[in-house]
């Protein structure tokens, strides 16, 4: 569920305006790196839940 809600923010960041005035290319890089990084994390948790799940 958490992660549902990470990759929301994420995607939510794109068409919401910036917080302060930037410019539109400065806020999309912004926006762009931390929805890489949300599913750069997500990756991450994923391949430590798959290594360290007991076999079924």
């Amino acid at each position: 569920m958490s992660a549902a809600g990470l990759v929301t923010y994420a995607w939510h960041g794109f068409p919401q305006p910036p917080s302060f005035p930037a410019p539109a290319h400065v806020d999309l890089i912004g926006n762009a790196v931390f929805a890489l990084a949300a599913l750069g994390l997500l990756a991450f948790v994923v391949a430590r839940l798959r290594r360290t799940a007991p076999p079924t």
